[in-house]
């Protein structure tokens, strides 16, 4: 009877160590969704993609930061450095405030550089739009 007593005690054990094991790699994973879920939120807001994982919502415009940047960029009537615009575009439209700035630098840079029929790049790191060179700004 001595033995089994044994047995069952280093089995009891065996399963605390592998539900305390288990427990800490569940917390490890919800604490990843949860990161992975603020990421999906942040680049939703940037491109317009919805809630539910549909497609953009582009339909013959911009995405929702390339239209904040045309509207940051009428207002100023000449080209702007990219962390200006950043900056106005983060004060002046609020679902854009608590996106991360390198999520916005990289979405606004590679979709201006993209849109050369709407966005112009007069120097280095300065963008604008071509507009604005049409009537002489």
């Amino acid at each position: 009877m001595q033995h089994f007593a044994v047995i069952l005690w280093l089995m009891t054990d065996r399963i605390d160590a592998a539900l305390r094991s288990l427990r800490k790699e569940h917390a490890q994973v919800q604490r990843r969704a949860q990161e992975l879920a603020q990421a999906i939120t942040a680049l939703e807001k940037l491109t317009g993609a919805s809630p539910n994982g549909g497609t953009p919502r582009r339909r013959g415009r911009g995405s929702p930061i390339m239209d904040a940047a045309v509207r940051v960029l009428r207002s100023a009537t000449e080209p702007m450095h990219i962390q200006q615009l950043m900056a106005e575009i983060k004060r002046t439209h609020a679902d854009f405030a608590t996106v991360p700035t390198d999520k916005i630098r990289a979405t606004l840079v590679s979709g201006m550089l993209r849109r050369k029929d709407v966005f112009n790049n007069p120097k280095r790191g300065h963008y604008g739009l071509t507009e604005m060179e049409e009537d002489g700004k």
